[in-house]
């Protein structure tokens, strides 16, 4: 015999599994890592590169809605096609609101995790 029992070979089996166990993981929590943060990228860069034009028609939307709203104030009844109007033009404002949030809200984690970042890894 080696000197070697059964329990102790068991043992190093179930510490090389744990091992991999554990190294399986932080690999898959790294490809996460990865695929987040690149997807994060990528809504920044969309949203940036159509800046001027969201910008434009947010604008465009302010204005509809201060139109429509001296219209109301105006007019003695309401006129339904004012108020269709106003439903399309809020519902415009409320789907780039959501596109807003989904960019505000990558821009917070890639700030979040380049902080991170910075105070791990050295310069």
């Amino acid at each position: 015999m080696l000197g070697i029992t059964t329990e102790q070979i068991t043992g190093c089996l179930n510490e090389d599994t744990s091992r991999q166990t554990v190294r399986n993981e932080l690999k898959e929590a790294l490809q996460s890592y990865i695929t987040h943060t690149v997807e994060c990228v990528e809504v920044v860069k969309h949203f940036c590169a159509d800046s001027f034009e969201w910008l434009q028609m947010r604008e465009k939307e302010q204005r509809e809605i201060k139109r429509l709203d001296q219209e109301f104030q105006n007019s003695k009844q309401e006129n339904q096609a004012d108020l269709v109007e106003l439903c399309q033009v809020l519902s415009s404002t409320a789907i780039e609101l959501d596109r807003l949030h989904s960019f505000v809200d990558s821009v917070e984690k890639l700030a979040l995790t380049s902080d991170m970042c910075s105070r791990t890894m050295p310069c």
